[in-house]
């Protein structure tokens, strides 16, 4: 199930153009998000102690790579890329990133 807070997509295009995605789901849902009243940004341990949650979106659609060579990376469903995700794109060989609002179509 994704995070009952907010529902995150990376779509990732690779290099042969099939389309590589990953979620922010977690392994323990839970009703309320415990990170309720924290500012932007703050509060990810509790994603990883409580939901459960493997990691975000992107770092779940570089972890579904599994060797293919990414081109491109579209995030939907939020407004930035935290540290930690455009680290990892990047380290992946993603060489575009793109956050959108859930009305594009970039991929």
């Amino acid at each position: 199930m994704t995070c009952v807070k907010q529902r995150v997509i990376c779509r990732i295009e690779t290099e042969s153009g099939e389309v590589v995605t990953g979620e922010n789901w977690c392994r323990n849902p839970q009703q309320t998000c415990p990170r309720a009243g924290f500012p932007s940004g703050e509060g990810y341990h509790l994603c990883r102690e409580i939901c459960d949650q493997v990691g975000h979106a992107e770092q779940v659609a570089v972890m579904n790579l599994r060797g293919r060579i990414p081109v491109r990376a579209v995030i939907e469903g939020h407004t930035y890329v935290c540290d930690d995700c455009e680290k990892a794109l990047t380290e992946a060989g993603v060489q575009e990133i793109h956050v959108c609002d859930n009305n594009q179509e970039l991929i």
